[in-house]
């Protein structure tokens, strides 16, 4: 367990937190957003060994030939110092070094050495052996499929359209997850609150019940209301019990959003640090369209993405339907001597040049495949820019109805705060009313219970306009900056 958190040390067993520092430690530990960082690094990796195409390959060959075939009458009568010898023997041990690379334009190229060791017994030498060396450079350059930078480096451009897509992927899962940790903070302290209004209001049913105690020993009240207060105060610690039990689950999903065991610290609990009220958004009157929205949303930016992919697939599916016309060049410098030394140097000058060009020309009859390969590309793009299309579609919806949401929730919001004023009011006026004998407990506690239901109502109007305002906040992209976490490049 990471150190640097405030549950690693013996410490007690409550936990306060505010909303930046549990998203931050949410973000540091949470498992989805460490496999999304992992999946975004593992595309990076493989788009650094997709520009690897143009590293060289150096090589090498050894070979060893034996022969041993007869000879015809008019070999044997070629040469005096032969016309003995029925059988050629030759050995012939080749030695082949060299590098071979790809060019950006689509070339090929292979620069190598061959030295071949040859022994016969037809040579008119003393030891029978003599060595040639070959020192040749061969390019090979596509004219037409597969010519030019655009088509050399199509698995690096593909590559790339996928590292930025895993990246979008990444901050994707960074904004679903700050999104459920300032949701998971919110419930909590909704349950604290739910829990304390709970206790408050069985405390203010057993002050009602001292209350009614003494107007009925006064001979005030009716004994009935001793029952309806003792029945009030139950259903109230029923209630406070269920709260109890939110706040539990509360802290399990803190707990499992952090990716912490209750088994190390069962007894730790936490607590939201937050004014007894949040406060509702400076700025919800400005809720216009914000200009170039989708370059800040993930979803979008993947579904262009992927669609700049596909336009990359097809243009090379289109290539492979031309034909395969290439031209060859190639250039090598010889030597031939009677000894392994001499043979070497001498291929190294330019003492015994030689060259040849061509052209290669390669079309398959018909060429079905490569047609329906790129027809079939071609479907793949163009339900990618529906999809990008249909994701820009969303993402204005998307705003349209969070704003719409935000100011709503803000409205309704500044309502409940009047009711609760007035039913605040109500309920001094009903007590009053009560204490001098003009009115029944049973009305005074229903009283209570609309003023707490009215209560409850605007603690999920705070939450929800808090969490209304982090929704509208991720689609404008500064969500993620607001809370201090940094996308690294």
């Amino acid at each position: 367990m990471d150190t640097g958190v405030p549950w690693a040390q013996p410490a007690g067993s409550e936990l306060s937190l505010d909303l930046t520092q549990f998203v931050q430690w949410t973000v540091l530990r949470n498992a989805s957003a460490n496999a999304a960082r992992l999946q975004a690094e593992a595309s990076e990796k493989l788009t650094q060994a997709e520009r690897a195409l143009y590293d060289p390959t150096a090589f090498s060959r050894l070979r060893r030939d034996v022969y041993d075939h007869p000879r015809t009458y008019e070999e044997r009568t070629q040469s005096l110092t032969n016309v003995d010898k029925e059988s050629a023997l030759e050995q012939i041990n080749a030695t082949d070094v060299g590098v071979r690379g790809k060019l950006p334009s689509g070339a090929t190229f292979e620069l190598s050495h061959d030295l071949h060791r040859r022994a016969s017994n037809l040579l008119a030498t003393r030891d029978d052996r003599e060595y040639r060396g070959t020192l040749t450079l061969a390019v090979k350059q596509p004219l037409l499929r597969g010519a030019g930078r655009q088509m050399t480096e199509v698995a690096i451009r593909v590559a790339e359209k996928e590292q930025q897509i895993e990246q979008q992927r990444f901050v994707k899962q960074l904004l679903d997850t700050v999104g459920e940790a300032a949701s998971t903070y919110w419930q909590l302290y909704r349950a604290q609150q739910m829990l304390a209004m709970r206790q408050r209001a069985v405390r203010s049913a057993m002050e009602l019940r001292d209350i009614a105690q003494r107007l009925v020993d006064r001979g005030f009240a009716p004994r009935v209301d001793l029952l309806e207060a003792d029945v009030a105060i139950g259903s109230r610690e029923t209630e406070v019990a269920r709260a109890q039990q939110q706040l539990v689950e509360s802290n399990a999903r803190v707990r499992n959003l952090l990716n912490m065991s209750a088994v190390e610290r069962p007894q730790l609990r936490f607590t939201p640090v937050q004014p007894s009220r949040p406060q509702a958004p400076a700025a919800t009157a400005d809720l216009d369209l914000p200009p170039q929205l989708a370059d800040t949303w993930p979803a979008y930016r993947i579904a262009m993405l992927r669609l700049e992919q596909e336009q990359i697939r097809l243009d090379y599916t289109k290539d492979l339907q031309r034909p395969d016309l290439s031209l060859e060049l190639g250039y090598s410098r010889n030597s031939l001597s009677g000894g392994f030394r001499p043979g070497l140097e001498t291929s190294l000058h330019n003492r015994h040049p030689g060259w040849y060009v061509g052209a290669a020309l390669e079309m398959p009859v018909g060429n079905d495949g490569a047609r329906e390969k790129s027809g079939a590309q071609m479907l793949k793009r163009d339900a990618a820019r529906l999809q990008a299309e249909a994701e820009a579609t969303t993402l204005g919806n998307e705003w349209m109805s969070r704003a719409a949401q935000l100011k709503a929730i803000s409205q309704e919001r500044q309502q409940l705060q009047q009711e609760v004023q007035g039913r605040e009011k109500l309920l001094d006026a009903e007590r009053m009313h009560y204490e001098r004998g003009r009115a029944r407990l049973r009305v005074l506690v229903e009283t209570g219970d609309r003023l707490e239901d009215s209560r409850l109502r605007l603690l999920d109007a705070d939450v929800r306009l808090q969490l209304a305002e982090l929704s509208v906040r991720a689609l404008t992209g500064r969500l993620l900056d607001s809370f201090g976490v940094r996308v690294p490049e």
